[in-house]
């Protein structure tokens, strides 16, 4: 009897969980098409995002490539140009529309392009994607060099170079006895590229003990005193940049709407067309003797300029308002020219940032305040000569800027530092710059006066170099790498520089994704 109840109970059981299985089972077969229906979804979705960003990709490259031949990716006057091409079977249309201040709309240098790429499946739109894409700099660089004299090292314990570097030419590195048994800080602590090469194993001519063994395998410890990234962080063979050959965009810029180019000696202002207010920066004709950048009482900014006898001061009133010499009030987002004469005239608007000089610029020096480039005629070979320190209102003198609000560029065909200044090690003379010197193929750089009977110097630079050809500026011991006379160069990379470039400052073919936005598919 027992034996019959346990069978019966265990029948109980055995129908009760086929029956929990059947229910199971009938859900799993619900679900099953939700489920697959979703992985189609999601498949769809995502092949829809993947057509969409090739558009993106695409335009980003039909831009690079029209802009490096010199052309404009815009054709004549056109608002927007249209791309159309194909991701398996998938279509993909791109429309390019041009910032207002980018040729052909406008005259600033930096082109910045919307790019709205929709895709579509058998002629039903399902993802859009809008991108907004701005020109690279030179200011992207800690260091720039298109060509360097062949006999010319870089010492591993003198340089320090702690952003993006790039030669067009190749590198010859000096390296110091126990270097690779010191506690430092690498000489290059960013990407390194050239474009040629050594016949070594890396590319590169090391005088001293190389970082590879003598099969040429590296050896990672050594490389990372040398590369902060390592032997991954080295690499030859890229891709050459080209340096502007003139600078007439930046002169053009600084004019403005008005209508004639400026001829007569003197401070000339980028006006309206018809207008007294402000489209363009300051033009200055001639050779100036000095010029001063200062921020005057009440945060204002103000530049002043002597050309032989002649003295022009313009102040900008970007923070206070003031008054002018008749008593009148001046409101901020105003300019004021005050001449050599002793007369004055007002005018609405600020600058642009742009000072641009036809003639050498001679003493440059003083606190600068905003973005401002100051700029000479590099295909006439001007220089820039550098009067003293120039610094920030941003920074306190000595430490790294921590913004982008007073960045300031130097663009000459020479930027020369003279006997007159850089006299001591410590303390050092500070330049808080962005400076390219220097034209395609040229001998234009950075040029330190009479650097061969000069007591060793410094100059701490926050910022950038970017320079045609590199000169010598010291002489260093063979083995040690100690500096026996001439100036260092100590340069601490501004990577704001970068994501916000002084105003009109040379541009690459290359071209940064500042805005990446995704739109929700749409069914028609």
């Amino acid at each position: 009897m027992k034996r019959q109840q346990r069978r019966g109970t265990v029948l109980l059981l055995a129908i009760f969980f086929l029956v929990i299985l059947n229910f199971l089972a009938l859900a799993l077969l619900d679900l099953l098409p939700l489920e697959l229906r979703a992985a189609g979804r999601n498949r769809l979705e995502t092949a829809a995002f993947l057509a969409a960003d090739s558009g993106v990709l695409h335009a980003l490259a039909y831009i690079e490539d029209r802009v490096s031949r010199g052309e404009t990716p815009l054709p004549d006057d056109a608002s927007s140009y249209v791309l159309q091409g194909e991701t398996g079977s998938w279509t993909w249309e791109a429309t390019l529309k041009a910032d207002p201040e980018t040729p052909p709309r406008g005259t600033n240098t930096i082109r910045v392009y919307e790019i709205h790429s929709l895709a579509s499946l058998d002629g039903v739109a399902y993802r859009a994607v809008r991108a907004l894409a701005r020109q690279e700099t030179f200011a992207r660089y800690a260091w720039f060099e298109d060509q360097r004299r062949s006999d010319l090292v870089i010492t591993a314990t003198n340089y320090h170079i702690d952003g993006p570097f790039h030669s067009n030419s190749r590198i010859r590195i000096l390296v110091p006895p126990d270097l690779y048994n010191q506690n430092r800080t690498p000489s290059f602590e960013s990407e390194v590229t050239t474009v040629e090469s050594y016949d070594t194993p890396d590319g590169v001519a090391y005088q001293g003990t190389p970082p590879y063994d003598g099969q040429g395998n590296p050896l990672p410890e050594r490389y990372r005193k040398i590369f902060r990234g390592g032997r991954e962080s080295l690499r030859t063979g890229a891709r050459r940049i080209e340096l502007p050959a003139d600078s007439g965009a930046l002169a053009r810029a600084a004019q403005g709407q008005s209508p004639l180019t400026p001829s007569t000696r003197g401070v000339h202002l980028g006006l309206d067309a018809g207008s007294d207010g402000l489209s363009g920066g300051l033009t200055v004709v001639g050779d100036v003797d000095s010029m001063l950048l200062a921020v005057e009482e009440g945060g204002n900014r103000s530049v002043t300029i002597k050309q032989g006898s002649s003295t022009t001061k313009v102040v900008e009133v970007t923070d206070t308002a003031i008054t002018d010499p008749e008593g009148n009030p001046v409101p901020r987002g105003s300019t004021i020219l005050y001449k050599p004469d002793g007369t004055f005239t007002v005018h609405t608007g600020l600058t642009n940032g742009l000072i641009y000089g036809t003639g050498n610029i001679r003493g440059l020096t003083g606190v600068n305040k905003g973005k401002r480039t100051v700029a000479v005629d590099m295909a006439a070979q001007k220089e820039i000569v550098l009067g003293g320190a120039l610094t920030r209102a941003d920074t306190p003198v000595g430490q790294a800027p921590q913004g982008g609000r007073d960045s300031l560029g130097l663009v000459a065909f020479k930027v020369r530092i003279p006997t007159s200044i850089v006299r001591t090690v410590n303390p050092p003379t500070d330049v808080y710059a962005a400076i390219l010197a220097g034209t395609k193929g040229s001998e234009g750089g950075l040029y330190i006066d009479s650097w061969e009977t000069r007591t060793p110097g410094r100059v701490r630079l926050f910022g950038g170099l970017m320079m045609g050809y590199k000169p010598a500026w010291a002489s260093v011991d063979s083995i040690e790498g100690t500096v026996l006379n001439g100036v260092t160069v100590d340069s601490t990379y501004d990577s704001n520089l970068s994501s916000s470039p002084p105003p009109y400052f040379p541009t690459i073919g290359k071209f940064r994704v500042l805005r990446y936005q995704e739109e929700a598919p749409r069914v028609d």
